[in-house]
Parts: C-alpha cells; structure tokens; sequence
C-alpha cells in the first residue's frame, strides 16, 4: 500500500465489488471506541514488530530507494508505505515532506485524502447489507430507489435532446458494484449521456437524495450489464441505497459498521479540526513545471469535506495504518479479529 501527496494506491477499488460475483463477504462488527476517539493521532497496531521468514525475503531497499527519489525535491512531496505479510506489518516508512513548503517531515500517522479508494469501503457497506439478506445482489436498484426504474438509453442526438430507447433491463445492485450499470463513463459513445449527466449535475447535489435525483434525469449511455466502464456515479447510487436500507445517514453507517469496529479512528468525510495539521498539502503541476497547491476547496482547506455529501466514490480521508486494518479485515474475509483489534 502506497498513500503519497500527489497519488494513492493500494488493492483495487474493484476487489470487494468483485465479491457480488463470489457471494456475500462475512464482517462481524461489535462495541468499539466513542466518536471522540477521531480526535486522537492513530497509533501504529500492536503487532507491528519487523518479521521475516526463510522463504520471503524482508529487504525493501528497493523500495525505499525508488520511494525517497520520487520523493525528493525535483519529485513528490512524500508518501507513506506499508507492507503486511501474515497479519503483520513488515515494513512502514514515511518519505519526503507533509507540505508544499518542503518544511515539515512526511509523518507515518498523515492524513490523506484517499478520493477513489472509497470505493472499496462503500462497497464493502453494500456487502454487510447482502450478507444480513437485507440486499440481494440481483435485486433491480428501484426496489430501493424507484426514481431509478424504466431507464431510457441514448442512442444518438447531443446532450441537449438526445434520442432514447429504453433500457433492455433494470439495473440491478451488482451492475453497480461491478460497473455495469451503462452510466456515462467517458467511453466512446458517450458523449451525448454524458452531456445530459452534466446537464443535470448530481456532483451539485447537497446530499446522496439530490444526487441520486438528479442523476435519475439524465439517460444511461448503454443498457445494464452490458459493458463496464469505471465511474463514480454508481458507488454514489450504492451510497444512497445503504442509506434507505438501514435507515442511517452513509457517514454514520460507515462510521458504526466499519470504522469504529476495526479502529480506523483517522477515517471519515473531514477531519476534526485539531488534527487538520496532519493532513498532506494536495499539489498540481503548475504551467512552469513547478508544482503548485491544486484548486479546491480540501486544498485550500485541509481536512474540510471533499463533496457536499459523504461520497462513496472518492470522499473519504485515511491513513495508511487505517486502510491496513481494512485491507486486513478482507483478507481475512471479513474476520475483524487479526485487524489489531
């Protein structure tokens, strides 16, 4: 796993939306520390001790080597690594520098904003939901959404008035995790979809409600579960029908379900305002070739929310210990037992 001022990485965004295909993925979640505990920096997990093996080697020097030249100052600001082998962390090192100032060491408990890596987590969510037997994976979304039912497609035209038909199937809750539900994906062919998408703007929304709203005007660009094209508007849609199912508020659902059982204490759509500190300056490269703090609101303000609603396609902020827990829960398949609990 990679968090880094300027990318992110880590296991697929798509690895837990692959479960639909596999069935439900098991998450046993309990009592856990109050709310108040965000406040606090997150400590590195118990068994985080270097170990090794005669048949893996533990010499990251590679890495470390390659980390701090895309780190130094012609690079990135910095970045955080950790590697986990067998439940256990085996290597965890922070590069380079927190701020555009180059003034302040990258920290191993820094705060990033971790945009797509969401992904993975709201889809996790929409797993806990099948596996109560409250979702099925091949339920037509409008059983929860019913401004979502009888999509229209578009078939030519601009995105002003585009020709439609209608969709030869419903779109159903696998089609969303799997990205397959035909939303405009900036594939070929979807120009016109995708203008009526931008038309209709579900980012402006002020919550998952209006998102889903608005996005119910605009056509599909191809019928459900025909092609898959990557896009947030799905995980979104997903986002809103955990918050039908369970009745919660997506931020509180995540936060009771999934972060506060594993002790992922630094996630969440913004960040306390006594630890905005840890957050990592965001940058772009400017038109000198230098880089510059990027446009935007998280930019300009560190830790403040990314999106007006709790997104599920990119709002979320982590930490690499955080995602490590989460990462390991799946793993585990679903047990949050070995997560350093």
């Amino acid at each position: 796993m990679i968090l880094g001022a300027g990318w992110t990485g880590a296991a697929s965004a798509n690895d837990v939306a692959s479960a639909a295909h596999a069935g439900s993925m098991s998450f046993v979640g309990g009592a856990s520390a109050p709310a108040a505990e965000a406040t606090h920096a997150q400590p590195a997990p118990p068994r985080s001790e270097p170990v090794s093996t005669p048949a893996v080697t533990s010499d990251f020097s590679a890495l470390h080597a390659f980390m701090r030249e895309s780190t130094d100052a012609r690079g990135y600001l910095g970045a955080v690594t950790l590697i986990l082998r067998d439940g256990r962390i085996v290597d965890f090192q922070s590069y380079g520098q927190r701020d555009l100032a180059r003034r302040e060491p990258m920290r191993k408990d820094a705060i990033f904003r971790i945009y797509s890596m969401s992904k993975t987590i709201a889809s996790a969510a929409v797993m806990l939901l099948v596996e109560q037997g409250r979702v099925r994976l091949d339920d037509p979304v409008s059983r929860y959404l019913p401004e979502l039912a009888q999509r229209q497609v578009t078939t030519a035209g601009d995105g002003g008035k585009p020709a439609l038909r209608p969709a030869a199937s419903e779109i159903t809750v696998r089609h969303l995790l799997t990205h397959t539900a035909g939303f405009a994906a900036g594939l070929k062919g979807d120009d016109a979809a995708l203008a009526a998408m931008q038309r209709n703007d579900p980012h402006g929304a002020s919550d998952l409600r209006g998102f889903v709203k608005r996005l119910s005007h605009a056509p599909l660009a191809a019928d459900p579960g025909t092609r898959f094209g990557y896009d947030g508007a799905a995980i979104e849609v997903l986002a809103r029908m955990v918050e039908v199912v369970s009745g919660q508020p997506f931020d509180a659902f995540l936060r009771e379900r999934i972060f506060q059982p594993l002790g992922m204490r630094d996630t969440g759509f913004e960040v306390p305002v006594a630890q905005r500190g840890r957050v990592v300056d965001i940058t772009t490269m400017g038109d000198d070739g230098r880089l510059r703090i990027a446009d935007g609101p998280s930019a300009r303000e560190p830790g403040a929310a990314l999106n007006a609603y709790p997104s599920g396609a990119g709002g979320l902020y982590s930490t690499a210990c955080d995602y490590a827990r989460f990462a390991q829960m799946l793993l585990d398949g679903g047990d949050r037992g070995s997560a350093w609990r």
